[in-house]
């Protein structure tokens, strides 16, 4: 058996007031920590920052990374903690947090942050939290072109691209939008949506989003409308579609409504079996253009297919119910072209939107 004494109550009083000393010195010396004083230091003169070296490679559309950012000199006065940052410039900026310990030259890291718009030179101002000056440096941007990843601004996902004749495709399913139960269909309501396969995110991950036409084309009927594309890029229109098939297989019969031409389909799916079903017949996917079997959403909630086909909604109506698709299965090598009711929920790839001639105004990636 343990047995505890206790002190006397004296002895309490004693033990106890050295405790409470402690308690009244430790804020202070926190606050003396939190409140530390603000560098004073130099940066430029209006003119472009000394000893500045930039490392990365800025890129349009793409965003930036760790590997990008801005060295620079800062003279320090007094030394104390910083903040610096630039002003955004076509959709990025640098800034840097830090302490500077001693006088003199400092050297000071500033992380980009952002997505760069077209490939362009663009000249920040750098400025500071207890500098008494400012300067200018300047970053090249390489321009974006056809086969390199794209990000959409809106929810930074990234999708590959890839050029098929004269044309710009994104070589993945579009997955933007809000998921929604597939019991429901979708609703002009403001709110851009999207089904995934049985309801789970991750099916969206691999396959991007399903969704209704009406949803797609952001309830217009116009052909070759944005949609819920990303901006500078729209719903393929049927006769896009045959172009790019055309391209891939020449003895596509763009007229002819089921499964034509020679190989075109296996040209254009995924090789192997990690998606697509056995055999998977025919796909080499020589095009680049990455076909993904995301099956599909029928009215009222259910879906099937998926690992066994892949259905792409083209702009172009066939009807007042119905719209035109393009198809690929898992058991041949063809592509196919029939037409739908619009409540169907199939996947949709974006095109690039026709660039200007040299000298005229470019859209931005």
């Amino acid at each position: 058996m343990l047995i505890f004494s206790l002190p006397d109550r004296k002895n309490i009083r004693l033990l106890l007031f050295p405790a409470m000393i402690a308690l009244l010195v430790v804020p202070l010396v926190l606050r003396s920590q939190v409140n530390q004083r603000v560098a004073a230091y130099n940066l430029g003169a209006g003119a472009e920052c000394p000893g500045m070296l930039i490392t990365g490679s800025c890129q349009a559309s793409r965003p930036l990374t760790t590997a990008e950012k801005v060295l620079f000199q800062a003279d320090v006065s007094a030394s104390g903690s910083y903040t610096i940052r630039t002003n955004t410039v076509n959709g990025y900026y640098f800034d840097a947090t830090g302490y500077f310990s001693t006088k003199g030259i400092q050297l000071a890291v500033l992380q980009g942050h952002g997505i760069p718009l077209a490939g362009q030179t663009d000249t920040f101002t750098v400025t500071g939290s207890g500098n008494i000056s400012s300067c200018t440096f300047t970053i090249n941007v390489a321009p974006w072109q056809c086969g390199m990843p794209f990000t959409d601004r809106r929810d930074s996902q990234s999708y590959r691209t890839v050029p098929i004749g004269d044309q710009c495709w994104m070589a993945q399913n579009l997955n933007f939008g809000t998921q929604i139960n597939y019991m429901w269909n979708q609703k002009n309501n403001g709110i851009s949506e999207k089904y995934c396969y049985l309801g789970n995110k991750s099916n969206c991950d691999i396959y991007g989003g399903l969704y209704q036409w009406d949803e797609l084309m952001n309830y217009t009927t116009t052909e070759g409308t944005r949609g819920l594309c990303p901006e500078g890029w729209h719903i393929p229109t049927d006769p896009e579609w045959c172009a790019a098939t055309r391209t891939i297989d020449p003895e596509i019969d763009c007229q002819v409504i089921g499964a034509s031409g020679n190989d075109g389909g296996g040209a254009m799916k995924a090789t192997g079996t990690t998606y697509w079903s056995p055999p998977n017949d025919g796909a080499t996917n020589l095009s680049e253009f990455s076909a993904m079997p995301g099956g599909h959403r029928d009215y009222p909630g259910s879906f099937s297919s998926r690992a066994y086909v892949g259905f792409f909604w083209s702009s172009s109506e066939c009807g007042p119910a119905h719209a035109w698709t393009r198809s690929m299965h898992y058991f041949d090598d063809k592509v196919n072209r029939d037409d739908y009711i619009k409540s169907n929920g199939f996947s949709v790839r974006c095109i690039r939107d026709a660039q200007p001639a040299a000298g005229e105004p470019t859209v931005d990636p």
